[in-house]
């Protein structure tokens, strides 16, 4: 009898083990399945923050682009591989584009960035300094020559707009840049690995005025 009892007692003992052992086993592999799908999670949460962050920051570009470009007067230039020359006010030689006048943006496919650039007087010039050298720039001429000569000379200032751009796009209502009185502007951000989204936004000139009267 009390064979009989030890026998089963070990039974038990083993059967415990081998139950024990599967608990293990099962509780590993539900702790791996958990910390996948945690990963997955931030993962996921992470690329999800980082598309929004992203496009929050082209949409606030998109917001500084369209405060030069719906109060402008006139466009005076367009390259797809350089950028975009527009005048921006009147308010040295009337009817005229003074150099400082101008503002250009360029689009740095390399670094996938939105500048706009002008140009600066140095801060101890006085008023007759400043006339003297904000000179008209005739119609027709190579503003982002114009542009590239003055920042040689240390005569321009910049400001980035828009970052993280893979790709860009303009479109205008005229086939004469001069006459165009709206600009409309696609463009696209890598917001993960294999995700692109594309932005449309339109702008129009207002203000719109001819170069030259």
């Amino acid at each position: 009898m009390n064979n009989l009892t030890k026998q089963h007692a070990a039974g038990r003992r083993g059967v415990t083990l081998l139950e024990l052992m599967l608990a293990l086993s099962v509780t590993a592999m539900v702790g791996l399945g958990v910390a996948s799908m945690l990963s997955m999670i931030s993962s996921s949460t992470q690329d999800a923050r980082d598309a929004r962050s992203l496009l929050l920051r082209a949409h606030a570009g998109q917001i500084r682009l369209r405060s030069y470009l719906d109060s402008s007067l006139s466009l005076l230039q367009h390259d797809a591989d350089q950028g975009l020359a527009v005048w921006l006010l009147d308010q040295r030689t009337i009817d005229e584009v003074n150099l400082s006048e101008i503002r250009v943006f360029w689009f740095d496919d390399v670094t996938g960035t939105l500048t706009v650039e002008w140009v600066s007087f140095p801060e101890g010039w006085t008023e007759l300094q400043i006339q003297t050298f904000d000179t008209v720039v005739p119609v027709g001429a190579d503003y982002f020559a114009e542009m590239q000569a003055q920042r040689a000379g240390g005569m321009t200032a910049t400001l980035d707009l828009i970052e993280g751009m893979t790709w860009h796009q303009m479109n205008f209502d005229a086939k004469n840049i001069l006459d165009a009185t709206r600009v409309t502007a696609q463009m696209e951000f890598e917001v993960a690995e294999g995700d692109r989204r594309r932005t449309l936004s339109t702008f129009g000139l207002a203000n719109h005025q001819s170069v030259g009267g």
